[in-house]
């Protein structure tokens, strides 16, 4: 016969996933997030929730990030900012972003911040993960259809990208120069 889905169940069950993945730290949620755009492997409802995962990720303590601020640039948050909000604006698997208003020229700027230990969490996770890809080239059956390392060594690429902040801040930079010539 035909096996049967229960849709509500289907639905409570990936959400557990989503809080799985949520706690075990950003390399799993940029996973996740990935997953969540394959209607090829995952169900509609399914990836309705993984999508979560792209813009409602908890924050972490603003505390924690305002120190990193300061450490960052050497300075108190009030020296540099007339505001910033308490809380996040909004908060995702690398980090999140603040809004403030500069003392120095009165201008809104983001201020983006990196989760605590974020590259060195990320560095474990894809070292270990690309040990598990080396070990599963000894299996035919699965290293015949695609390669694990090479696709991790790709998405380490992005991800290391993702995490350099500056380069962001540059692209943004030519973006909006390039951007300026439009009417």
């Amino acid at each position: 016969g035909k096996l049967k889905t229960d849709p509500d169940l289907e639905v409570r069950r990936a959400a557990e996933l989503r809080d799985t993945i949520t706690s075990l730290g950003p390399f799993f949620i940029k996973l996740g997030q990935a997953l969540s755009i394959r209607p090829d492997v995952l169900s509609p409802r399914s990836m309705v929730e993984l999508q979560k995962l792209c813009d409602k990720v908890p924050s972490f303590d603003s505390a924690i990030a305002f120190r990193t601020i300061e450490r960052e640039l050497g300075t108190s948050v009030d020296d540099i900012f007339s505001y910033i909000t308490p809380e996040p604006v909004a908060a995702a698997s690398l980090g999140q972003v603040y809004k403030a208003t500069l003392r120095s020229t009165g201008d809104t700027v983001a201020v983006k911040v990196q989760r605590p230990q974020v590259l060195e969490t990320v560095s474990l996770d894809l070292f270990l993960a690309r040990e598990l890809g080396l070990f599963l080239r000894n299996f035919p059956a699965l290293s015949d259809r695609f390669d694990a390392v090479a696709l991790l060594d790709e998405f380490a690429y992005r991800f290391y990208q993702e995490l350099d902040y500056n380069l962001e801040c540059d692209n943004g930079i030519k973006m909006k120069e390039q951007m300026s010539v439009l009417p």
